[in-house]
């Protein structure tokens, strides 16, 4: 079975060499959105772990339809993913801007009875990173809407820029 520490790994190493010159060349992956990096990394993930499932759908009681996706799938571990460009706010990757995300985690099991564990992946490409109190926001539960939730928690993993410019990774377990 793949383990979250197996995933924080692969996510580690693609972070560190997207910023990579060599790497990239011409492509400033960096500089891309979620949207534009989502079919990069699922081909990326399909070849470091050799399957995924991409959109899996959950429930997501806000949206419509009540549904929604969860970005990738690697055998029992539910993974969605943000983004922060080098020229947007902090906003972009605070608890309240991926409340959506956060819900999906916390109810994937509705859907996807053998997604024991869940991973909302964030990655900063500003030199300008979360405060550990913005991390932090993440540990309050948004809500889920009238009724009875079965709620599951899920990891954190923040994957920021440091200092000497290399890639750093903050883990933080979210209870429910």
């Amino acid at each position: 079975m793949i383990s979250v520490e197996q995933v924080k790994n692969s996510f580690h190493f693609l972070h560190e060499s997207m910023r990579q010159k060599e790497f990239s060349k011409a492509m400033y992956f960096n500089w891309w959105c979620e949207k534009d990096l989502l079919p990069s990394i699922r081909f990326y993930l399909l070849g470091y772990f050799g399957a995924i499932d991409p959109e899996v759908k959950t429930e997501l009681a806000s949206s419509n339809s009540g549904e929604g996706y969860i970005d990738f799938a690697i055998e029992n571990i539910a993974i969605e993913f943000a983004v922060r460009k080098p020229d947007e706010y902090k906003s972009k990757l605070t608890a309240y801007t991926n409340r959506d995300e956060r819900k999906k985690l916390i109810r994937r099991k509705m859907y996807n009875d053998h997604l024991n564990y869940g991973t909302l992946v964030l990655f900063d490409f500003t030199k300008d990173p979360l405060l550990d109190e913005q991390l932090e926001e993440y540990r309050d539960i948004p809500s889920l809407g009238k009724g009875n939730f079965n709620k599951d928690g899920f990891v954190l993993l923040y994957f920021y820029i440091g200092k000497n410019s290399e890639t750093l990774c903050i883990k933080k377990q979210i209870k429910v």
